[in-house]
Formats: C-alpha cells, sequence, structure tokens
C-alpha cells in the first residue's frame, strides 16, 4: 500500500509558521508524489526524511524550515530534467514568499537548491537537512537495495550501460568525499555504512 501524506502534520506546520492554510498544496504536493514515473522520489522517501527529523529536533535550530524544505524539496522530479531542484525551489518560494521573512524564504530555497550537489554548507540547519536527505544511503542493505531498485526503474528508459556508467560516477563522487555527511552527529552514525552500501553497489555492477 502506497504511503500518503498527513494533512494534520501538513496543517500543524503551516499553522506554526503563520501560513495560510492550504489544502490546495498539500493535495498538489500528495499528486507529485504519486506521479507514476516516480519510485523512489515519493511521499515514502519525504515520509522518512519527516521522521528522521523527528528524532533529531535537538540538533535543529529553525525545526520549521528544514520541514517545509523536506516536503518542498523533490515537489518537481522528471528524470528528463537538470532543474528539477531549481523548479521545487521555485515552487517553495512561490507558496512562502509574502509569508515568511525574505530571509527564512532565501534559506529554504537554498537548503532545496543544494540537494542537487550536496556541496558544502556554513548553516547547520541546511547540513541536517541534506544529510537527512541522504539517510537512504545509510539504511540496511535489504533497504539500500530496494533503493537502488526505485531508482533504475525510474531510470529505466536509459540503456543499462549509460545507467551504470552514471551511478558509478555519482557513488564515486560520494565515497571520494571525505565527509559524506556534514552533521557531526549523523557522520558518525552513518557514514560507514553508507560506503559499505555504495562501495557493494559498484561491486554488483562490476565497476571497482
Amino acid at each position: 500500500m502506497a504511503i500518503t501524506f498527513d494533512p494534520n502534520r501538513w496543517a500543524s506546520l503551516t499553522q506554526r509558521l503563520d501560513l495560510p492554510p492550504s489544502l490546495e498544496m498539500f493535495e498538489t504536493l500528495q499528486r507529485l508524489h504519486a506521479q507514476r514515473h516516480r519510485h523512489y522520489h515519493t511521499a515514502q522517501h519525504i515520509t522518512a526524511c519527516l521522521q528522521h527529523l523527528d528524532t533529531r529536533r535537538s540538533l535543529t535550530n529553525r525545526h520549521d524550515l528544514i520541514e517545509i524544505a523536506i516536503w518542498f524539496h523533490d515537489a518537481v522530479y522528471k528524470p528528463l530534467s537538470k532543474t528539477n531542484e531549481a523548479d521545487s525551489a521555485a515552487m517553495a518560494c512561490g507558496f512562502l514568499d509574502g509569508h515568511l521573512p525574505s530571509c527564512d524564504v532565501k534559506t529554504v530555497e537554498t537548503m532545496i537548491l543544494l540537494t542537487q550537489t550536496h556541496g558544502q554548507t556554513d548553516d547547520p540547519d541546511t547540513a541536517l537537512m541534506l544529510d537527512i536527505d541522504l539517510s537512504i544511503l545509510a539504511t540496511p542493505a535489504d533497504v539500500y537495495d530496494r533503493y537502488t531498485q526505485d531508482v533504475r526503474r525510474e531510470y529505466r528508459w536509459v540503456p543499462g550501460p549509460m545507467f551504470r556508467k552514471g551511478r558509478a560516477k555519482m557513488l564515486r563522487h560520494f565515497l571520494a568525499m571525505d565527509r559524506i555527511y556534514k552533521t557531526e552527529t549523523l557522520r558518525r552514525e552513518w557514514d560507514a555504512q553508507a560506503r559499505v552500501n555504495m562501495a557493494r553497489e559498484l561491486v554488483a555492477m562490476n565497476l571497482i
């Protein structure tokens, strides 16, 4: 059974942020994440990220900004597009503009944009949001394997050799990082398992 979003959680978040109640936006996000071409980038991924955020509340300064960024960060997901993150950020900004201080809107925008490269940031909240987005890399082997299968399904139109080449490039990019996870607590908890999973995936593709 497909996981769906919790309308009560959405309503509570928008209330805390002093945003106008928006069942329409909730339903839009629900619909987008249920698109047939999505297999990993679904409501299940967002829900998992929100659950990680709940357990890491003590690490946050602006918990609600991280949460709204999580809700929107994969709002637009088209495998052929190179502007998914920018389009998702624009959607979030369009919803938040005029209701939150411009600096907070900018923070949410930056969080979403950085999910494209998972580049460096000096902001602890942004670092935490990016780490949570990559939490799947550090899951047990069976969960990680389902994730890789779901990603492959999202790119099923890409020929096998081409997909493996692109996937290997991404895996090596993360494996070459001194720290996959920017938040020290999550680095200690997740980094080693993430490296094991990604190295194992490369071996399975005969690319290591």
